[in-house]
């Protein structure tokens, strides 16, 4: 049977009912060979990856075209397996990658690897073990080239290590062109926040997170730090680590995530909605 509507309007109607309930994608891949390459893309736009050899989206995605996957495969989660070969090869057969997720510090084959995505928002973390050196070449590398949300965790291995240096390590994200929006960790946030504010112009929004929902007193006390300097691109935000999927989620979707709260938080101070002088977002 000939369709009845125009192709356009048909193609944007099966892919509305695709990404508003997922559930419904099984169902709408039988209807005809055309919109099952419509909807067909929108099964491995959003991954969340834990376990590469039993994971039925990426046992699916092996049999795919680069190309397919070049436009399928937008937003992902590497989780718990980032140094497994299976990783590296997911990540260099999906070019079209523009949200990244990656539990655990990379070595030096992902990095490469990462260094020829587009990557627009990227979660990251650093070893405590990194060197300075190590940090600052890696923050110079081209894939930081494009990003514009940008997530830095460092773990720290007891609450009184050393403050980390901005000339030595962090320098480089002030070289960063496109970067908007930066979240840290709150005692990376604490060593390098006042530099990073001047040496910065181009940010729009400076998070120092806390990821525990019992620290809410700790962050209470660390909005009220002198260090924050009165700027209005300052939001200290508590989240529960076990709400970060959920959250991560629904903002690759296009929802309320913590970025977009933090704009708004920002957006209101400056219409002096709320004080300038506070900083702490209260979810």
């Amino acid at each position: 049977m000939e369709p009845f509507l125009p192709p356009e309007l048909e193609r944007e109607i099966f892919e509305t009912a695709a990404v508003r309930d997922r559930t419904n994608i099984p169902t709408l891949l039988r209807v005809s060979h055309r919109v099952l390459g419509w909807v067909e893309p929108l099964l491995y736009r959003t991954l969340i990856l834990n376990d590469y050899h039993h994971d039925h989206a990426l046992l699916a995605l092996r049999s795919k075209t680069v190309e397919f996957k070049r436009q399928a495969v937008r937003h992902v989660i590497l989780g718990y397996y980032t140094e497994q070969p299976g990783a590296h090869t997911f990540l260099s057969g999906c070019p079209g990658i523009e949200t990244l997720v990656v539990d655990g510090c990379p070595a030096e084959e992902l990095l490469c690897i990462m260094d020829t995505l587009r990557i627009k928002k990227l979660n990251i973390r650093f070893s405590s073990r990194s060197t300075p050196e190590w940090t600052r070449s890696t923050l110079s590398r081209p894939l930081f080239l494009s990003i514009t949300h940008l997530e830095i965790y460092r773990h720290y291995l007891r609450e009184s290590s050393d403050p980390v240096s901005w000339d030595e390590e962090w320098c480089p994200l002030a070289a960063l062109p496109e970067l908007t929006h930066l979240c840290l960790g709150y005692q990376l946030a604490r060593d390098i926040l006042r530099p990073t504010l001047k040496n910065c112009s181009q940010l729009q929004v400076l998070i120092p997170m806390f990821w525990h929902a019992h620290s809410a007193r700790q962050a209470a006390k660390f909005a009220e730090l002198e260090l924050l300097t009165s700027d209005f691109r300052v939001v200290v935000m508590v989240m529960g680590i076990e709400q970060f999927n959920e959250d991560w989620e629904m903002g690759v979707r296009g929802g309320d995530d913590f970025w977009h709260r933090a704009d708004s938080f920002v957006a209101r101070k400056r219409r002096g909605e709320i004080e300038g002088s506070v900083y702490l977002l209260k979810d």
